[in-house]
């Protein structure tokens, strides 16, 4: 099991943001609140390892579906999760032709939550 304090401050981040079912584009904001919107693809390739590296120990679920409003999502599982978090369409940036990708954090994760202590929004001080 881990613990929140084993998590690096971009994991804390992909944590926090499936906790509260976040899309990619939700947790660049969150990541990164008062940066530019253009500043912030910086930051995509180290999220979305975060994202591959918390989904391959079970913390987080990967959603993704067409970017239509109200469209279905459907697990990602493996490869998939890699292909779609590290193209840079589906976190809002290039022709915005996109998937929508939504996080959710699984039990283990809520426990690993659990045990951040009351500095979770630490991370930000990145």
């Amino acid at each position: 099991m881990y613990a929140w304090s084993e998590l690096t401050k971009v994991q804390q981040a992909v944590l926090i943001g499936a906790a509260e079912s976040a899309t990619l584009t939700d947790l660049l904001a969150l990541w990164e609140p008062g940066s530019s919107w253009t500043a912030r693809a910086a930051y995509v390739p180290r999220l979305a390892e975060a994202i591959v590296q918390l989904a391959r120990g079970g913390l987080v679920e990967v959603y993704a579906g067409p970017a239509e409003s109200g469209a279905e999502t459907g697990l990602l599982l493996g490869d998939e999760i890699a292909d779609v978090v590290s193209d840079p369409r589906n976190w809002g940036f290039g022709d915005h032709s996109g998937t929508m990708v939504e996080l959710l954090c699984t039990d283990h994760g809520s426990d690993v939550l659990r045990t951040s202590g009351p500095d979770v929004y630490g991370f930000r001080q990145h």
